[in-house]
């Protein structure tokens, strides 16, 4: 399922995926995002920054407010995170 979870259209359709199944949430696997490999630490600017923590975690936590309550409302399963080079691989 694709889904933009930037917006309450993109969180929907996912919502409703998930209930079609009528399946139980044992677990999910949130691969998301990539590698990013920049500058050392002191020569980031603050905009780099901000993107790089949109792109790379804000993705995650839009996705965990989302699926997080329906695990708990079925009282099943375990979220795990993967980003960067464990993402991409």
């Amino acid at each position: 399922v694709w889904a933009d979870l930037e917006t309450a259209a993109g969180q929907q359709t996912l919502l409703n995926a998930i209930r079609a199944q009528d399946l139980a949430l044992c677990g999910v696997v949130a691969s998301l995002g990539s590698w990013w490999q920049g500058q050392p630490l002191l020569h980031v600017s603050p905009t780099t920054w901000n993107s790089v923590l949109h792109n790379l975690l804000t993705s995650h936590f839009l996705l965990a407010r989302l699926i997080l309550p329906v695990m708990q409302q079925q009282g099943s399963g375990a979220y795990t995170i993967l980003n960067g080079a464990a993402a991409e691989n």
